[in-house]
């Protein structure tokens, strides 16, 4: 799949997503491939509201960090406010011990927004299991 047509669809999956969770309140301003060799195989920007997702990978596995990152957007722009008063409870962000962080940024509230984006995605790639 060529990089134009990977954009494409990667566009396809979040505004399905966008529109059928968020009314279209969801914002991404941009979704860029990058091939540098990093240890993540992407990240979400909240400053520029971009995503970006490395190139190397497949595109199914490519979908998957797409959902991903989608969801740490959700996190930043919708539960803000539940992150906020989360991170509170241990006196703020610097004060929070790794398990913490961890739990508040990928347990289970992520898992779940993430298991209903792969679902979302999968309308798209028209496949039972990715």
């Amino acid at each position: 799949m060529s990089h134009k047509e990977k954009l494409e669809l990667f566009w396809k999956i979040v505004n399905l997503i966008n529109e059928k969770h968020f009314d279209n309140k969801l914002i991404v301003n941009k979704i860029c491939l990058f091939e540098e060799p990093q240890s993540k195989n992407g990240m979400y920007e909240g400053l520029g509201k971009s995503i970006n997702i490395r190139d190397r990978e497949e595109v199914d596995a490519q979908c998957i960090t797409l959902c991903h990152e989608l969801a740490h957007a959700y996190q930043e722009q919708i539960l803000n406010k539940y992150y906020f008063e989360e991170m509170q409870k241990f006196g703020g962000l610097m004060k929070m011990d790794k398990w913490n962080l961890e739990e508040m940024f990928h347990g289970a509230k992520f898992k779940e927004v993430h298991e209903m984006f792969c679902e979302t995605m999968k309308e798209i790639m028209g496949v039972q299991k990715v």
